[in-house]
C-alpha cells in the first residue's frame, strides 16, 4: 500500500539534552492524519558511549501535549507546498499524554556515539497517527548534558 500525501520535516539544532524528554513530536489535528517516514537523532559533545533508551509512541486521542520545549515549525519539503495542518513540539521535558492507552510502536536504544536513525521496517507501511492522536520520540534515559540535533519526516495523507 503506497500512501500518497504532502510531506514535512521538524527539526532542532543545537539543544541541550540533560532530562527525560519528548524530543519531537508531531500532533494530528480533527481533520488531517499523518505517518512517520523516518526519525534521526544526533549529538556532537559526546565522546564516549552512552546508551539513551528512545522510544517511538503512538498517543490515542485526547492528547494533552507535552511542556517546556517549545513548539516545532513543520516546513514542506516542496518549495511552495500547502501550509501543514499537523502540529508539533520539541524537547518537552513534561512528556505528552493520553486519556486513551498510549502504544509503543518502536523501543529501542540511542548510542550517542554513533547517532540513532528509525526507519519503518516495511517502507511502504510507515505508522499513522489517528485523527487528534500524537506520535512522539521519547528519550526515557536522562543523559548527561549532550547538545543535540534532531529531525522527524511525516507525510501529512489526504
Amino acid at each position: 500500500m503506497a500512501i500518497s500525501g504532502r510531506l514535512y520535516t521538524m527539526s532542532f539544532q543545537n539543544v541541550t539534552m540533560s532530562a527525560v524528554q519528548d524530543a519531537l513530536a508531531v500532533y494530528a489535528g480533527a481533520t488531517k492524519i499523518f505517518a512517520v517516514l523516518s526519525v534521526n537523532l544526533g549529538q556532537v559533545t559526546a565522546t564516549s558511549v552512552g546508551n539513551l533508551r528512545v522510544r517511538i509512541r503512538y498517543l490515542p486521542t485526547a492528547v494533552t501535549a507535552g511542556s517546556g520545549g517549545s513548539a516545532g515549525t513543520l516546513k514542506p519539503f516542496v518549495s511552495g507546498d500547502a501550509a501543514v495542518t499537523i502540529t508539533g513540539r520539541i524537547n518537552d521535558t513534561t512528556q505528552a499524554i493520553s486519556s486513551g492507552t498510549a502504544v509503543d510502536l518502536w523501543d529501542d536504544q540511542w548510542n550517542v556515539i554513533n547517532g540513532f536513525l528509525w526507519v519503518p521496517p516495511i517502507p511502504s507501511r510507515p505508522p499513522v497517527c489517528g485523527l487528534s492522536g500524537a506520535i512522539v520520540v521519547s528519550i526515557d534515559t536522562a543523559p548527561a548534558s549532550l547538545v543535540v540535533n534532531g529531525t522527524i519526516i511525516c507525510e501529512e495523507l489526504p
